[in-house]
């Protein structure tokens, strides 16, 4: 692949065969919410490593032409920027230093968890991490947490966004079921929330966050199926959306402290029977 520099016609050859596909979107991405999105789905194939190498030439011989969010851009990858829009680069090792992260804690749990481990874990100099996460390990397992509040509602998709039908309704029910059941008794968001303090503003966002979208995901559900006159129009979508969400939570905590997944199940179970009924 050739790159041209700024403020000249001189050409660079990018020799990285498997980061080709990687540059090529890179180099075309949209610089926007979308960039993280984007970087994940290239991390998951090409790898970490091999991402910021070729990032790195990129960031030699990139060029930003500044402009509104839905614009073409070719990137300039320099510390800068960041204000503006964020690199792919940094959004990279970020991503492999929370994920690395937060999969030590689910190995060997949060109180035998180091900085010292995570940065070997990551390959991440401490320079490096504490340059990301200046206040150090309360600001990185905020990351986390925030990460974990995210993949709560990922382990649900795409039934949660698609619940227009009572097949999906089922199979959300199933893929919530499923996930909880291999989470089993430890939930590393709230060994996490627990750990940086419940009552602090910080961790209540987090979870108040996490609440919100997974209640609108499912009012939506319900508005939708009230339109098409599959659930009474009368049922009050907002605090029904929210009793369901009360419902998993309960059966969640039973769930934790037993190891038994039959009250969610019946949390479940019965909220579905009175969106039918």
């Amino acid at each position: 692949m050739d790159l041209t520099t700024p403020d000249s016609s001189t050409t660079t050859t990018v020799t990285a065969k498997d980061m080709a596909a990687a540059l090529d979107i890179a180099a075309e991405i949209i610089v926007s919410a979308q960039a993280a999105e984007i970087v994940g789905l290239i991390v998951a194939v090409v790898g970490s490593s091999a991402m910021e190498t070729s990032l790195s030439v990129l960031a030699d011989h990139g060029e930003r032409h500044d402009g509104p969010s839905n614009t073409y851009s070719r990137c300039r990858y320099t510390p800068g920027l960041w204000d503006r829009a964020p690199s792919l680069a940094h959004l990279v090792r970020l991503q492999r230093i929370i994920d690395g992260a937060a999969d030590e804690i689910r190995e060997h749990g949060i109180a035998a968890t180091t900085l010292d481990d995570i940065c070997h874990r990551t390959a991440t100099a401490k320079s490096q991490l504490f340059h990301y996460f200046p206040g150090g390990r309360e600001q990185l397992l905020m990351a986390v947490a925030t990460r974990e509040a995210e993949r709560v509602l990922a382990d649900q998709q795409p039934h949660l966004g698609q619940l227009t039908s009572w097949q999906a309704w089922s199979d959300w029910r199933d893929a919530v079921i499923d996930r909880y059941q291999r989470q089993g008794i430890h939930c590393p968001l709230g060994v996490l929330i627990t750990e940086l303090g419940r009552h602090t503003p910080a961790a209540q966002e987090v979870t108040r966050q996490l609440i919100e979208q997974w209640q609108r995901a499912v009012q939506t559900g319900i508005t939708t199926m009230q339109q098409r006159g599959q659930i009474a129009a009368d049922l009050d979508a907002a605090r029904t959306a929210a009793a369901i969400i009360a419902a998993i939570q309960g059966g969640v905590t039973i769930l934790m402290s037993t190891g038994s997944a039959a009250h969610l199940e019946a949390a479940l179970d019965t909220s579905l029977a009175y969106l039918r009924r």
